[in-house]
């Protein structure tokens, strides 16, 4: 498949350098600014109009991760607070409930318990109805977290260069080992988890076993990873201004350019990939031919 050159889709509210390491939340911040400040369409000429922005809400201390349930909730890690907060879709903004020591990735499950990446005291904490529990440790410098359809909670150890499983039944393991410096990270369908390793510009893979390999390579100091339904993986490489994509038998190319500094990253049913650009405020779409 080909695919045209990127665009850039819209601007974006300005990312703090705290929030730029959110990992674990940076793919629902890039899905909320494909979403809610994207283009619409002018009826008499067919031309993108911008979508309007405002602040939907207040949040506690130093916000890092950002992510989304499926009513239309956001949620935060708040890093010089922590604490998480929540925000409706009306704006009402709230403390949804305490945390472990410097809270980076957030991570929402189906049911709406919320989980957070303790970066300081290398924790999970789950908040379930307002109620605050540890959920397990973790390796060294937890940023990037993921849940699977089982509630089992996943974690990148940036520090320690592995991956984090901590079951439902709050039993922590480590999963596997990674490249270096793993940031991001995500869950495919199969229980497979994939990290985007930003120190050695490669993506691992670790399968529920535990075997890890390196799946391929990326662009320089790739941040953010997203996976589709066939099984193929993206991410977003902040160093090289550029989105790669690695199949599932390893084959990595670059598949388009963004703006600058990408970190987020999120792909639709329809195979578009957006980035959130931190250095240049704006969102990046890379598009399928047909």
């Amino acid at each position: 498949m080909r695919f045209n050159p990127s665009v850039i889709l819209a601007m974006s509210v300005t990312m703090s350098a705290r929030a730029s390491r959110a990992i674990g939340g940076l793919f629902a911040a890039a899905l909320i600014a494909a979403g809610l400040a994207g283009c619409s369409s002018d009826s008499a000429s067919g031309d993108p109009v911008p979508l309007v922005s405002s602040l939907l809400g207040a949040t506690g201390t130093s916000p890092a991760g950002i992510a989304l349930d499926v009513t239309g909730n956001v949620y935060t890690a708040n890093q010089g607070s922590n604490n998480v907060s929540r925000i409706t879709a009306a704006g009402e903004a709230s403390i949804l409930g305490a945390t472990g020591t410097s809270p980076a990735g957030i991570v929402v499950d189906v049911t709406g318990n919320v989980y957070t990446a303790n970066q300081g005291l290398n924790d999970v904490s789950k908040i379930t109805g307002g109620v605050s529990t540890i959920l397990g440790t973790t390796g060294t410098s937890p940023v990037g977290i993921v849940v699977d359809s089982s509630g089992n909670a996943y974690t990148a150890n940036k520090g320690s260069n592995n991956v984090s499983k901590i079951t439902s039944a709050q039993v922590p393991t480590i999963l596997g080992t990674t490249g270096t410096s793993p940031v991001g990270i995500v869950v495919d369908s199969s229980g497979n988890v994939y990290t985007a390793n930003r120190g050695s510009n490669n993506v691992s893979k670790i399968a529920p076993a535990g075997l890890s390999t390196i799946l391929g390579t990326t662009g320089s100091s790739p941040v953010g990873i997203v996976v589709d339904s066939s099984g193929n993986v993206y991410t977003a490489n902040k160093g090289s201004n550029n989105v790669s994509k690695i199949t599932p038998a390893g084959l990595s190319t670059i598949l388009g350019t963004t703006g600058s500094n990408p970190v987020g990253i999120v792909v639709d049913s329809s195979g578009n990939v957006y980035t959130a650009n931190r250095g240049s405020n704006n969102v990046s779409k890379i598009t399928p031919d047909s």
